[in-house]
């Protein structure tokens, strides 16, 4: 399999709770793997725990904030599969 031709690529938004944790709110992350290795990168946005689908890897809920937090989310996903696919166009290798 020659690895510069195929690669896996995936985005998913995960919370993690802060270690001193001080509030109710976790931070959120996008967690990018690439041909089976993964970086995270946070989002600098916070989220109520009981407000987020792991299943989903989005916030719930119809408020002004959830509704942000995921068009945030969507933005984000857009940006980061936008430059993967720039890489792979330009015959780039793509690592995390």
């Amino acid at each position: 399999m020659d690895n510069k031709n195929v690669n896996t690529f995936g985005i998913h938004f995960i919370i993690r709770s802060p270690k001193n944790q001080k509030s109710k709110l976790v931070s959120v992350y996008a967690r990018i793997s690439v041909n089976g290795r993964r970086a995270e990168i946070s989002l600098k946005r916070k989220v109520s725990p009981d407000q987020w689908s792991d299943l989903k890897g989005r916030a719930k809920g119809r408020s002004e904030e959830v509704v942000k937090l995921n068009t945030h989310i969507d933005r984000m996903r857009t940006l980061i599969a936008e430059a993967y696919h720039s890489l792979v166009e330009k015959g780039k290798v793509v690592t995390v």
